[in-house]
């Protein structure tokens, strides 16, 4: 028998408090690839290569993804399907992100940005299995 964590009182303000806490980075990082997008866009089409035709998708929905399910788990988290939904679209984004961006297999010196990016995806899952 494991422990536990579980959301006793879903409406409590101290729930949202700490849901704004860990997804704010997620929005703020959302809304800088808005203010800089053809940085990003530059970014994001070197990465891909000869791929480059899906970067301007690719930002769409880096900053969808960024914005919409960290607001919607703030906002709504005792809808546990919609929190659930919106915590593992971050978690396939979180995914995407390591494998392009900060894969320690491929890249050197990025060790520390992929165990961020991990813990950050333990978090995102720890909400979904929460969010019951």
């Amino acid at each position: 028998m494991g422990a536990t964590i579980k959301f006793r009182d879903k409406n409590r303000i101290s729930i949202r408090i700490i849901l704004i806490i860990t997804l704010a980075v997620y929005i703020l990082a959302g809304f800088r690839k808005i203010f800089t997008f053809n940085d990003t866009l530059n970014t994001i089409s070197e990465k891909l290569g000869s791929l480059n035709f899906l970067a301007y998708p690719a930002i769409i929905f880096a900053i969808l993804a960024e914005i919409i399910p960290p607001i919607l788990i703030i906002v709504e988290p005792e809808n546990s399907l919609m929190a659930q939904i919106s915590s593992f679209i971050l978690v396939l984004f979180m995914v995407l992100l390591v494998l392009m961006f900060h894969n320690p297999l491929t890249m050197k010196g990025v060790e520390a940005e992929f165990m961020v990016r991990v813990s950050m995806i333990g978090t995102l899952l720890l909400i979904a299995y929460n969010s019951e």
